[in-house]
C-alpha cells in the first residue's frame, strides 16, 4: 500500500519554505515517537530542529508499506540525503524520470527545483534515514566553483532543474556517520547548541563536497550486480560486528559467498577504500568518541575496539589524529 504525503507532515515543501523565510534564528526542536501511527508505518521516532537556513531530521521506524512523499515550489532548499538504512527513488513528474535513487549507507545531495518532485521509499523493517535541508543561500556561501561536480550543481540551482551533486551516490564513511550521530545526540543546550549544530552541517557538506571531488578524480567504476553491491555491504556489517577478532580477508570473502580477489575490488568500489582502511577509520571514530565520553581507560577501549596492546592503540591513534589518546581525554 502507498501512503502519499504531499500536502502534510514535516516533508511537506510549504513547510520549508516558511522555514527559510523567516528571519530568526532561534533553534526550534522537536522529538516525536510513535507505535503504529498509520497503516504504513510501525513503532519509531522523529527527532527535528531547525533555525535559519538548516532544517535537521531524523526519522528511525518501521516502514510496512511504500511511503510516497511529493514536493512541489522546492526551488529555495537542497537536500542532503543520508540513507543509513533506507531504500528509495526520487522521480521528476514532469517527465516522469528517476534522477536520484539510494540505497543503505549511502548519501548525496539533491535539487528539486521548481517542478514537482516525488521521494518513493521502499518497505523496511528498521529504516533509518536523514535528511537536512538547506537554503541555496547558505549552501551558495560553501559551493565554489572548484569543481565540475559544484558546477553543474549551479547550473540547476539556477535554472531552477532538478539534479544531484554526485552522478553516483556517496558512500556513506565512518567520518561521516560520526557527524550524524554526533548532530542526533548533541551535549549543548541553547545557543551553544545552535552553533555546534550549524558547525556539524558545515563539516558534513565539507566531507560531501570533498568525497564527491574525490569520486571526480578517480577512473570510473565499472557497474556492478546490484547482488555484489549486498555482499559488500554484508561483508562491511560483519567486519564491524566483530570488531574485537576480525576475520581475514579469505575468511570475510567466504562469509559474503566470493573471494578474496573480488572483495577487495567491489570493496573498495562500494565504499572507495580497503576493507582494512574501513576498519581502521572506525575504530578511530568509535575510540575518539568513547574517550569523549570519558568513562573507559584507554586500555579497556584498545581492547574493545580489537588491539592486543594498548600502545598500538596509541600508535594508530595519533597515526590517524595527529595527537595521542591521552591528550584528548585529559
Amino acid at each position: 500500500m502507498e501512503q502519499d504525503l504531499s500536502t502534510s507532515g514535516p516533508e511537506h515543501a510549504a513547510y520549508y519554505h516558511a522555514l527559510f523565510s523567516g528571519a530568526d534564528d532561534t533553534l526550534i526542536e522537536k522529538e516525536q515517537a510513535f507505535s503504529n501511527r498509520s497503516c504504513c508505518e510501525g513503532n519509531g521516532q522523529l527527532r527535528e530542529f531547525y533555525f535559519e537556513d538548516i532544517y535537521f531530521g531524523y526519522t528511525q521506524c518501521e516502514l510496512k508499506g511504500i511511503k510516497v512523499l511529493t514536493y512541489q515550489n522546492c526551488q529555495d532548499f537542497v537536500q542532503m540525503h543520508f540513507s543509513l538504512r533506507c531504500r528509495c527513488a526520487v522521480t521528476s513528474l514532469n517527465d516522469n524520470r528517476i534522477f536520484a535513487r539510494f540505497d543503505h549507507q549511502q548519501h548525496n545531495l539533491l535539487y528539486f527545483g521548481d517542478r514537482p518532485v516525488q521521494k518513493k521509499i521502499a518497505p523496511e523493517k528498521e529504516l533509518e534515514v536523514i535528511i537536512i535541508n538547506l537554503s541555496k543561500v547558505f549552501l551558495l556561501r560553501y559551493l565554489k566553483d572548484s569543481s565540475p561536480a559544484a558546477l553543474q550543481l549551479r547550473e540547476c540551482l539556477t535554472a531552477l532543474s532538478p539534479g544531484k551533486l554526485c552522478q553516483t551516490n556517496l558512500s556513506i564513511t565512518p567520518r561521516v556517520r560520526t557527524l550524524l550521530y554526533e548532530l542526533i545526540n548533541c551535549p549543548y543546550a541553547g545557543h551553544y547548541k545552535r552553533m555546534f549544530l550549524e558547525a556539524k552541517v558545515v563539516e558534513l557538506l565539507m566531507l560531501q563536497l570533498e568525497q564527491c571531488d574525490q569520486v571526480g578524480t578517480t577512473p570510473a567504476q565499472l557497474k556492478m550486480k546490484e547482488a555484489d553491491v549486498e555482499k559488500m555491504y554484508h561483508a562491511r556489517d560483519i567486519l564491524l560486528q566483530n570488531l574485537e577478532n576480525p576475520h581475514s580477508l579469505v575468511e570475510l570473502a567466504h562469509l559474503v559467498g566470493t573471494n578474496e580477489y573480488y572483495l577487495k575490488k567491489h570493496f573498495k568500489q562500494v565504499f572507495g577504500t580497503t576493507v582494512f582502511g574501513y576498519l581502521n577509520d572506525y575504530r578511530m571514530e568509535q575510540a575518539k568518541q568513547l574517550i569523549l565520553q570519558g568513562d573507559l581507560k584507554i586500555g579497556d577501549i584498545a581492547t574493545m575496539l580489537g588491539y592486543k596492546y594498548a600502545a598500538h592503540f596509541t600508535s594508530a591513534f595519533k597515526k590517524h589524529f595527529g595527537y595521542l589518546p591521552q591528550q584528548l581525554k585529559s
